[in-house]
């Protein structure tokens, strides 16, 4: 979580994430929900090949969020 705070806020102190600009620390939230849920669906894929389909999905669906926001 604090890689992702750091990356977020560049030049500005941890504690403004929390004081003064709260959109970035719902932000890196969500992105650990993404990565966690990421995470859990490529353990799935290992053990089932059913699953691979959904975590290829949730791949593709993030890849085209990043995309969108830059």
């Amino acid at each position: 979580m604090i890689n992702l705070l750091r990356t977020e806020l560049k030049d500005k102190p941890l504690s403004a994430a929390m004081k003064d600009d709260q959109k970035i620390l719902k932000k890196v939230m969500r992105e650990m929900a993404r990565i966690r849920r990421e995470k859990q669906f490529e353990g799935e894929a290992k053990v089932d090949s059913r699953k691979k389909l959904g975590w290829l999905m949730l791949k593709v669906k993030h890849k085209a969020e990043r995309e969108k926001e830059a």
